[in-house]
Parts: structure tokens; sequence; C-alpha cells
């Protein structure tokens, strides 16, 4: 059984990561509800801000907890993308975000413990993406109601809808997201994976898609009913740029002069950039990183092929007649 244990435990290191922390609640978070005005029309049936997306990357996710700050640079790329020149958003200034927030050293891979939604939208809105290409910062967020509707019009009126998902084990490897046959429970149960956090950047009648570890991936309106527990409508100032004035439906002014007034939650300083020496034994690190992940990978197969030589010998020798004692 230990041995088992141990493949499991190393199969399970090979999975992509996670890094949302519980729901954080905070009074002054500005709700989406009092900025929509009666001219709202509804939303269409469906609506895709990915289509001129090209390029995603894990942005780091794939090696440290950071999916709240790999969320926001994917929003950033689809901002940019639909607007006009995409922008990707570099792995390093995304970690830089990460280490900010959560206090990650992205050269030893120390405190790498995930962080928070709401604190990343605080750090994006008064810091933003440091970096050679611009800060790339939110104008203003705003939360919105955990129903289709909400989405669906947060998604038309200003663009990708910013989630924290509690994702199950059965989410594992899958291709799609739907909560899984036998229901919410078990292996469907919400959380018993994990915290994660992902984009919305288009949906349909029968559900939405997100981008999660460099990839669109589809997921059912039921999968959010079941496993969504935040999300957010963000107004990046490359939207505001590139809008210029209020949509329809939306008093998007007042928002954005709340929001400078609001006054946030102090948030750390940015982290220093990586000098040589650190970018140096980043680069050792993921390369080690991913060569231990394949080194597990083989000796977890390896292990399990030990484990089953007994039931293939007891197969292979098939059922045994036992010798009828004489007797007289």
């Amino acid at each position: 059984m230990s041995d088992l244990g141990s493949t499991a435990r190393s199969l399970d290191r090979m999975l992509p990561r996670l890094g949302k922390h519980p729901k954080k609640v905070d009074p002054r978070t500005l709700q989406l509800a009092r900025y929509l005005t009666p001219e709202l029309p509804a939303p269409p049936a469906s609506c895709d801000y990915s289509v001129k997306l090209t390029g995603l990357g894990m942005m780091d996710n794939d090696t440290a907890g950071d999916c709240t700050c790999a969320a926001a640079g994917h929003i950033v790329q689809t901002d940019t993308s639909y607007e006009g020149d995409q922008v990707i958003v570099p792995d390093d200034d995304v970690l830089a975000m990460y280490s900010a927030v959560s206090g990650y050293d992205p050269a030893t891979g120390a405190n790498d413990n995930g962080a928070a939604c709401l604190d990343v939208l605080n750090y994006w809105h008064q810091t933003g993406f440091l970096g050679p290409q611009g800060p790339h910062k939110v104008a203003a967020f705003a939360e919105l109601e955990l129903a289709p509707a909400a989405v669906q019009q947060a998604l038309f009126l200003i663009g990708p809808v910013y989630i924290g998902v509690n994702l199950p084990l059965s989410a594992q490897g899958a291709t799609s997201w739907d909560v899984p046959a036998g229901g919410p429970t078990g292996n469907g149960a919400p959380g018993s994976w994990g915290g994660h956090c992902v984009p919305i950047v288009a949906y349909d009648a029968s559900g939405v898609t997100v981008i999660t570890w460099g990839a669109k991936l589809p997921a059912t309106w039921a999968f959010l009913a079941t496993y969504m527990d935040e999300a957010y409508a963000v107004v990046t100032q490359d939207f505001v740029d590139a809008q210029g004035t209020d949509p329809a439906g939306l008093d998007l002014t007042q928002m954005l002069a709340d929001a400078a007034a609001l006054g946030t939650s102090p948030v750390p300083a940015p982290a220093p950039a990586l000098s040589c020496w650190q970018r140096f034994l980043r680069r050792i690190r993921r390369a080690t990183v991913g060569g231990v992940r394949q080194g597990m990978f083989l000796a977890g197969l390896l292990a399990l092929s030990l484990l089953m030589l007994p039931v293939v010998f007891v197969l292979a020798m098939g059922p045994r007649t036992l010798p009828q004692r004489r007797t007289g």
C-alpha cells in the first residue's frame, strides 16, 4: 500500500497547478448591479471575445500556483487581441505580480501557496503588470451575481469575467468541465481537487469557454452553478481606452469614479526585478522540475508494473485441478 500511495503522490505532482485561496470578502468591493442602467440591453444568445486570440501560454501555471495572476494575464491578452494589437504578458511579469501579492520566490520556488482573487484584483488595479509593455492596469472591477444571466451581461457589456472555481477531482485531465454523472459528491465534490481561477471569454446556450493552463476549455452552465464561488467584471484600461464612452446599459463613468475614490486594501510593493543570477537559478529549477516530473512518471509506471507482476503470473497459470486422493 505504501508503494501505491507513493506512486499516487508522484502522479499527482504531474498535474497542472491550481492556487486560488478561499473567497476573500471586503464590504467595499463594488457591485456591478449598482451600475446597470434602464437602457440595459438583453445579452445576445452567444458572445465570444476570444476569436482573435493566438499564442496562448501557461503563464507559469504549470510550475507555480499563480492561476490568479495567469488569469489576469490572459484577460489582458484577450482584451488587447479583441480591441487591436494583442499583448502577451511575459511570464516574468506574471510571476512578479504573483510574488508581490503572495511572497512567492521565483528563484527558489519558496512560498508557492497561491493567492486570493481579491488581493490580485486590488494589486492589478493599483499597480498592474510591470514590464516593458506597460502596466496594463485594471481601471475598475466589480463583483457580480453567480447566475448565468449576470455572467452573460457582464461578458457582453465589458469583456472577460474573472472567476474562482472550487474544482472537483473529476476535473483532473478533463477536456471539458461538467458535473459528473454521480453528482457533486465523492470525486465530484466541490473543492475536492482545489481552488482555481480562470477568465470566462465566451458563452453560448451550452455553457462558457474559459482559459486555463494555456488553452481554451468549455464548461457547462451546470458546472458553473455547482463549482463557481466568486465572479468579477474587470474593466481593464485597455477596454476603457478603446471604448471611449459608456456602453449602453452601463454607467461606466460612475463605476470608474467610484473605483478611483474607493481606497483599496494595502497591497505589497512590487517585487524587485530578478537579477541575472536569479533568472539563471529559475531556469535551472524549471528544467529540473520538468526532468523530475518525467522521472517520477517513469518511476510510477515501473512501480505499478512490479505490483502487477504477481497478478499477471496467477492469471497466466490459470485454474489448477488438484489431484484426486486414491482409495483402496
